[in-house]
């Protein structure tokens, strides 16, 4: 949540803190850490195409996409 904080641009998390948005993720609703994601994004040393080019890989292992 922390990073998501820091690299929020629109201020959301600051107006969620503030009370001024409700049920806000992180803030005022739970936000549970996954024990075992299916997949992980390193997205502080990975550019965002690499990021979507590995997301499309994994929906496609998992037959969600066709990668035709």
């Amino acid at each position: 949540i922390e990073e998501c904080e820091r690299r929020d641009r629109k201020g959301l998390y600051k107006l969620a803190r503030e009370g001024k948005i409700k049920e806000f993720t992180g803030i005022s609703d739970p936000y549970d850490v996954p024990e075992t994601p299916e997949l992980r994004l390193e997205t502080e040393s990975v550019d965002v195409d690499n990021c979507a080019h590995q997301v499309l890989l994994k929906l496609e292992s998992m037959g969600l996409i066709n990668g035709n």
